[in-house]
């Protein structure tokens, strides 16, 4: 990651889109939690998430799903 940072490599388009929607997510959930909220929200199961981990869905290209329970945030009918 450190190398990324600096420039030195380019993360591989994948590792690329997982940290772009990655950062997106945790930028809107720290609008409701603390870092170790955020932390834990990501990697616990989540019932609207079908028992998944918001992590896993990240990881395999299914941002939206999780974004869609943090829309409902949004709009106050999270369960």
């Amino acid at each position: 990651m450190s190398r990324w940072k600096a420039g030195d490599i380019k993360p591989q388009p994948k590792n690329e889109l997982i940290l772009s929607d990655l950062y997106y997510v945790v930028g809107r959930l720290n609008e409701y939690y603390t870092p170790d909220e955020v932390r834990a929200w990501l990697y616990a199961r989540h019932p609207q998430l079908g028992g998944e981990r918001a992590m896993d869905l990240i990881h395999n290209d299914r941002s939206l799903e999780v974004l869609a329970v943090i829309d409902r945030l949004d709009n106050d009918v999270y369960v």
